[in-house]
């Protein structure tokens, strides 16, 4: 009766288990608060654990098998299995036989309580190092393909770069008192490569964050790609996580990265092409209680909490070189910095011409890009101009065909001349302008470039150059943000600015906006007044001269009464002072017309302007007069968006040197798919590591691409750090 209280208890706990791991799995509850609910003290570092047992089992693995109705082990049938095993192959350790044990009676057997039962029956090993087995073990492992993926990161040279930069600055911080109780000053060259590398491949197993280390993953596939039998657990490389971004490496990780992408993909620098960059913004929404900077986000036309990464791409798409910086920065602020990083990793000037979109406009941009011997291309704002009436056309210049469809002219292009001024500074600059004209839409655009006509004499070819963005930039971007997870956030740690700079640049703009519509609303008051006063003395001086010639005409009519012999002369007098008068009345008409249409436009503009200074000075009054500003620390962010590019870069060079030509325009996503999360099989010896991809019995194209990807990279003799061959193969099809 008591084992029958025992055994319902048990299975009642297993069953609340059950419902607490699918709170967790299905819903996404916290772990500690699913079990909470169900009245267990759950270790986030234990739910791993049990929820393999569940995986395994289901409810009855979760049954605990502690107490009273603990099955008997040392039962004489287990003795016997343990006997009859170790005689059949005597170098097995108790951890197999424990492993044996399990599937033959499904009981968990420790591998040190066997290890007690070999001693007992006198069964156990002699001391000393287990004999070597002939035969190397096999090992099915998930994400096979991705060992593609890790031998064209040791080709390019970025498990390399990663290492020396990190071991560089280990070795250049360990003296800092701040930083003397971080654990990765004791880990070897070789833990801090495996833990580096389990980073930038996590986006191969579909790991958006560390946290996913311990929901999504882990999987046998990502350890044997580092190198070690088991993956890290989510702990360990939170921790590492973040003691590394505590060494503030990520800019110089950036710089040598750059220097590694130039070099492995061969740009000289000798052409026009190679000397052109691409510089552009990605909008990073940020998720955090925290007042920190906000931005308008580009894609969801919304101000919110964001980051904002600043890329530098090469002509062909490849992204160089990454900057994360808080959500009101500018472009303007980071063009020049961006340029001047990666020409200091190359130690030589390289960018001839920096390509980049509406935000990087300002006079003293283009001031300063002719002043550095650098060319631009940008596009001045829609709808800023509404013909070529606006600009400065040279002599011999109209407009020429642009673009074609269906036999048809679409669009016109012109080549100008514009001078643009800085209304705040009142500087003032001569830039080049193309104009295109739509037919269809009637709408003009402006390319603006400070490339002469002596340097390049056909507008198209400019307007091209800038065309081409789209392909370099923006595509990369919308491949990259759901294959690498560019949009993850991966540290939210914020700290308290002593200035609201975001508070203190809205009370300027405001204060700014008031003193200006007081000075508009005061001109226009001028000009309002000034028109009544005209209008009060031109009505006096109307009346003066009406009566004047009014008089003059009475005169005149009278002595046409009293002297009828003259009455030509008169005749003619009066005519005279009619069309004087009708004259006189016209004129004061026109002008009274102008100065009342004057006095009510500029009645109706300052009540507009009053009504903006009202909107203003109310925003100003509600303005907080302390308001917290928080920074997130972008430490984290910046030195997983190195990670990024470099797998994505590495994914380039992959199809590029690997696959068909008909390939190389498919994103990371897809080759992902095909190649990189295939299964298969693992033979490590210490000159070789041999894959067998599981053929693709479905997808014969599929086959047949992987079969020439192995090809290649059999060919390119790829070999790891610690000197061991990779070769990848594909197990035949069966017929």
């Amino acid at each position: 009766m008591f084992t029958t209280i025992i055994s319902r208890d048990k299975e009642n706990k297993a069953r609340l288990k059950e419902k607490a791991i699918l709170l967790v799995e299905e819903k996404g509850w916290d772990i500690q608060k699913a079990f909470h609910r169900y009245g267990f003290n759950i270790s986030p570092f234990s739910y791993p654990r049990i929820l393999a047992r569940y995986r395994k089992g289901g409810k009855r693995n979760l049954m605990d098998a502690r107490g009273g109705n603990r099955h008997p082990k040392t039962t004489p049938v287990v003795l016997d299995f343990i006997s009859q095993a170790k005689r059949q192959n005597p170098t097995q350790s108790a951890k197999e036989i424990a492993s044996l044990l399990q599937e033959r009676f499904q009981i968990t057997f420790h591998p040190v309580y066997v290890g007690n039962l070999l001693r007992k029956l006198r069964l156990n090993n002699s001391p000393g190092r287990r004999p070597i087995p002939k035969t190397v073990p096999i090992h099915h492992i998930d994400h096979a393909g991705s060992f593609f993926l890790k031998g064209v990161c040791l080709k390019m040279g970025i498990i390399d770069t990663l290492i020396s930069t990190v071991m560089n600055r280990i070795q250049a911080r360990q003296r800092s008192q701040s930083l003397q109780n971080l654990s990765i000053f004791q880990r070897s060259s070789p833990v801090i490569q495996a833990k580096l590398e389990s980073l930038l491949y996590m986006p191969l197993f579909r790991m958006e964050r560390i946290w996913h280390f311990k929901t999504v993953y882990p999987r046998e596939g990502l350890g044997f790609l580092l190198g070690r039998n088991m993956p890290y657990k989510y702990h360990t490389m939170d921790n590492f996580l973040r003691e590394i971004s505590r060494l503030k490496i990520a800019d110089m990780l950036s710089k040598n990265l750059a220097k590694c992408y130039i070099e492995v993909f061969g740009i000289k620098f000798e052409t026009l092409d190679e000397q052109t960059f691409y510089i552009d913004c990605h909008d990073k929404a940020t998720w955090t209680h925290f007042n920190i900077p906000k931005g308008k986000h580009a894609t969801r036309n919304k101000i919110l909490k964001l980051l904002k990464v600043y890329f530098l791409h090469d002509f062909h798409g490849r992204p160089i070189l990454p900057v994360t910086r808080p959500g009101d920065s500018h472009l303007t602020q980071v063009l020049f910095p961006l340029m001047s990083q990666l020409e200091e990793a190359l130690g030589k000037k390289v960018i001839k011409i920096a390509v980049f979109d509406r935000e990087g406009l300002a006079v003293w941009v283009f001031q300063e890009m002719t002043k550095q011997g650098r060319c631009f291309i940008t596009f001045l704002r829609d709808n800023q101009y509404e013909s070529e009436e606006d600009f400065d056309i040279p002599t011999g210049q109209r407009y020429r065909p642009f673009r074609y469809r269906h036999g048809k002219v679409t669009q016109l292009i012109l080549d100008a001349n514009k001078t643009l001024k800085d209304y705040k500074t009142a500087q003032t600059y001569r830039a080049r302008t193309i104009l295109i004209k739509d037919k269809s839409k009637n709408k003009l655009l402006v390319v603006v470039t400070n490339i002469t006509r002596e340097e390049e004499s056909d507008p198209k070819k400019i307007v091209e150059r800038y065309a081409h963005r789209w392909e370099a930039q923006e595509n990369p971007f919308k491949r990259m943000k759901p294959s690498v997870y560019l949009d993850a956030n991966h540290g939210l740690k914020a700290k308290e600015l002593p200035t609201n700079r975001t508070l203190l640049t809205k009370r300027q703009k405001l204060e700014d906006t008031i003193v200006a519509k007081q000075t508009k609303i005061q001109k226009a008051q001028d000009v309002e007044r000034q028109a009544r006063q005209e209008l009060k003395h031109g009505q006096e001086f109307y009346h003066e001269i009406s009566q004047k010639t009014e008089n003059q005409l009475k005169d005149v009519t009278s002595l046409l009464r009293q002297a009828p012999t003259r009455t030509a002369r008169l005749l003619q007098r009066q005519s005279k002072l009619f069309r004087q008068k009708e004259k006189i009345a016209q004129r004061w008409l026109k002008k009274a017309t102008k100065l009342n249409s004057t006095i009510q436009e500029k009645t109706v503009l300052i009540r507009s302007h009053q009504k903006s200074l009202d909107q203003a000075q109310t925003k100003l009054s509600k303005l907080p007069v302390e308001e917290r500003l928080y920074e997130i620390d972008i430490s984290k962010d910046q030195f997983m968006t190195n990670l990024e590019v470099a797998l994505t870069n590495a994914d380039l060079y992959f199809k590029e040197h690997f696959l068909p030509p008909a390939y190389k325009r498919y994103d990371f996503e897809t080759i992902r798919d095909i190649l990189y999360a295939q299964s298969g099989t693992i033979r490590q010896t210490l000159q070789e590591i041999n894959v067998f991809l599981r053929p693709y019995a479905q997808e014969p194209e599929h086959q047949k691409l992987a079969e020439y990807a192995a090809r290649k990279f059999n060919q390119a003799q790829v070999y790891t750090s610690t000197n061991q061959k990779i070769t990848m193969e594909v197990e035949k099809l069966v017929s």
